[in-house]
């Protein structure tokens, strides 16, 4: 009887383990699709507010320049006037983080003086929704 005992208690024990390890190795797994979500999710690495940002006090009225990993593109689009310029940054989807980061960093040199041109001048409102 103890015999059976034992063994019982080693194969729920056994059992125990091998749900640990494999909720260890799920939730490793989403940690690591959420980082890399994460990395491709565009991402606003500059703003210029427009004159109209400006005199109304808006920060929501800006020329955001955005790079999107999955498109390898740096765009600047106005909420005001919903003009854009884009911009690529001839990225390949088998870069390295460092290597992407290389290509925005070599790429927003080109993408910054239609933005910061176009924030000087722009006097638009986003139009209203009903």
């Amino acid at each position: 009887m103890t015999s059976t005992r034992n063994d019982l208690w080693d194969t729920l024990k056994r059992i125990g383990e091998q749900m640990e390890a494999r909720q260890k190795r799920e939730q490793a797994a989403k940690e690591a699709a959420e980082a890399e979500d994460a990395r491709k999710a565009p991402r606003i690495i500059a703003r210029y507010l427009t004159v109209a940002g400006s005199s109304l006090a808006r920060e929501d009225l800006a020329v955001d320049i955005v790079y999107t990993s999955s498109t390898g593109m740096i765009t600047a689009t106005c909420a005001g006037c919903r003009a854009s310029e884009r911009t690529s940054t001839n990225g390949y989807v088998y870069d390295t983080p460092e290597e992407e980061q290389a290509r925005v960093d070599e790429a927003l040199p080109h993408a910054r003086p239609w933005a910061q041109a176009h924030a000087e001048k722009c006097r638009a409102l986003p139009s209203p929704t009903t």
